[in-house]
């Protein structure tokens, strides 16, 4: 189980996982990822409480010389996108293939 996160909490962030619509991020292929964007892939109540969840359980590293948090479940790592217009947010993943990051466990 990810650190910090209850088995409650693991079992509702995997049903938005699961629920939400993701669109591969092809303008940054790179990158290999996809996103959900919030209240149109992913219902605005179910957005705000996992972004939270990141907040409060994830762990940070360093991406492109800045710090993201991140948890990781079910072979992925799921992250917020930071933007200042809310009506711009997303909730990102992509495959977690490293399996060395620190605070988390792999599910």
């Amino acid at each position: 189980m990810s650190s910090g996160m209850t088995a409650d909490e693991l079992c509702r962030f995997r049903q938005i996982a699961e629920g939400a619509r993701w669109t591969f991020a092809a303008s940054v292929p790179e990158h290999p990822h996809e996103y959900s964007i919030r209240g149109r892939d992913l219902p605005e109540d179910d957005f705000i409480w996992a972004v939270e969840l990141i907040n409060r359980v994830g762990y940070v590293e360093r991406f492109w010389g800045q710090p993201w948090r991140y948890v990781r479940l079910d072979g992925y790592r799921f992250w917020p996108t930071k933007n200042q217009r809310p009506d711009w947010l997303m909730l990102n993943r992509a495959v977690d293939d490293r399996g060395d990051y620190p605070a988390t466990e792999r599910i």
